[in-house]
């Protein structure tokens, strides 16, 4: 929302703020979470689909390309260049966000065991803490899996519903560091 918000209007100033705040954004934020992905979700993910599957390709495509939007941003100086790059990284975000949330996350809770979940969850909180909000609810949900609760019969515990990642819409790891701070009103850039 940030970006939608305070682009179209914005001078060659506000620009050059809105420019630097994503730039450490990407550096601090995205680039950690990009890589954390790929080296704990892909990598187990890539047990269970073929490296040439939409998951990996989609997944890693969406990552270059915004990466080459932030080389665009950085390597030229032209306003409208810069402007347009701006632009097109909030909407390369933004669809790669809901894309994550609505088909990544969950193709990932189909295919992990529980086992595989637990590491993914315990790895991402250990690299990233930032993204325990996203993936933090999976150790509860695989011990909840395990250890029935006591109004249930131990039966229950034996076909239990696979463990969710708990991403919740808009989840606090996209809402909270994957974005711009807005500095208004706490909003995120993207939605």
């Amino acid at each position: 929302m940030r970006i939608r918000r305070e682009l179209a209007g914005a001078d060659a100033t506000a620009l050059g703020r809105l420019l630097a705040d994503l730039l450490l954004t990407w550096d601090a934020r995205l680039l950690p979470h990009f890589r954390v992905e790929q080296e704990c979700l892909l990598a187990r993910l890539v047990r269970h689909v073929s490296s040439d599957d939409e998951l990996i390709t989609r997944t890693l495509g969406d990552h270059l390309s915004m990466a080459a939007l932030v080389a665009t941003m950085r390597d030229r100086p032209d306003p409208e260049v810069r402007r347009d790059a701006i632009h097109r990284f909030g909407e390369a975000l933004r669809t790669h966000i809901r894309w994550e949330e609505e088909v990544l996350f969950a193709a990932t809770q189909r295919r992990l065991d529980d086992e595989e979940l637990l590491a993914l969850g315990g790895e991402i909180a250990a690299q990233l803490p930032v993204l325990d909000d996203l993936f933090g609810s999976v150790e509860r949900s695989v011990r909840r899996r395990r250890s029935p609760p006591p109004h249930e019969p131990p039966a229950a515990a034996t076909n239990p519903s696979p463990p969710r990642l708990d991403t919740g819409e808009r989840s606090g790891c996209h809402r909270n560091s994957e974005h711009l701070p807005d500095k208004d009103r706490g909003q995120s850039t993207c939605n």
